[in-house]
């Protein structure tokens, strides 16, 4: 089983560098500090990471700004803010890659 780490590195090395967190109502790209709202993201991929045994559950985001940069976010269920990221994410649109996602093991 891939761990968090592995998956990230999978995407990392597909070019996907930037981190995102949510603050302040939008996503913050923590390397460059840009905010963004809903209207500047793409969601371009989903994987949803369980670890059997045990109460974890983690979704990962592959996304891309409307300037071409591309990251990842991770949310946890435990997140204490879990209910306000689904609602900015739900707000993205419906899921419509740009381009043909392909990482090696992800």
């Amino acid at each position: 089983m891939q761990s968090i780490i592995d998956h990230l590195k999978l995407y990392r090395s597909a070019g996907y560098t930037e981190d995102f967190r949510f603050l302040d109502g939008r996503l913050q790209g923590i390397r460059q500090g840009r905010f963004y709202t809903a209207e500047q993201l793409d969601i371009i991929e989903v994987k949803e990471i369980r670890y059997e045994g045990e109460d974890a559950y983690f979704v990962l985001y592959a996304i891309q700004t409307d300037e071409g940069g591309r990251g990842t976010l991770v949310l946890s269920i435990q997140h204490p803010f879990f209910t306000e990221v689904c609602t900015f994410l739900n707000q993205i649109g419906p899921f419509k890659p740009k381009e043909p996602f392909a990482v090696s093991g992800v």
